[in-house]
C-alpha cells in the first residue's frame, strides 16, 4: 500500500511539473511575465482540492495554437506570498487575466470551464 501511496504521490508532482504552467518564483518574474501581451495566472495551493479540479480547464489551454502568444503561468499561494500580496489574491484557486501589465479580468473559485476561460482570453486580444 505505501509503494501506491509513493506512486501516487510521484505522479502529482510530475504532473504540476509538466502541466505547461510556467512557475512563477519571485516577484521580479512575476513583473516581467505579465509586462507585454496577455498573460493568464493560476493562483493554486498544491492541498487544495477546488485548485485540483480547476486546473485541467487551463492546462487544456496551453499549446492551444489560437492562444499561442498567451503566458501561462502558475503561483503557489503559500509559497509565492509578495506576489500573491501584489495581485491582492484573497483566495484559491484564483485565475488572473492581465494585459500589458495591467488586471483586466479575474475568475475566482473553481467551475471555470475551458470555453469560458479560452474566449475570455480571446476577447483579450492576444
Amino acid at each position: 500500500m505505501l509503494l501506491t501511496v509513493l506512486i501516487g504521490c510521484s505522479k502529482d508532482q510530475e504532473r504540476a511539473v509538466n502541466s505547461g504552467l510556467q512557475d512563477i518564483n519571485s516577484l521580479d518574474e512575476y513583473t516581467t511575465e505579465i509586462a507585454d501581451g496577455v498573460s493568464l495566472l493560476f493562483f493554486h495551493a498544491t492541498w487544495c482540492p477546488l485548485c485540483a479540479a480547476q486546473r485541467p480547464a487551463i492546462e487544456g489551454l496551453v499549446g492551444d495554437a489560437a492562444l499561442s502568444n498567451v503566458f501561462f503561468g502558475q503561483v503557489n499561494y503559500e509559497q509565492i506570498t509578495d506576489v500573491v500580496s501584489t495581485a491582492k489574491v484573497q483566495g484559491f484557486p484564483t485565475i488572473v487575466f492581465y494585459k500589458n501589465g495591467a488586471e483586466v479580468a479575474r475568475f475566482s473559485g473553481q467551475g471555470h470551464s475551458q470555453d469560458k476561460i479560452k474566449n475570455k482570453l480571446l476577447e483579450l486580444g492576444q
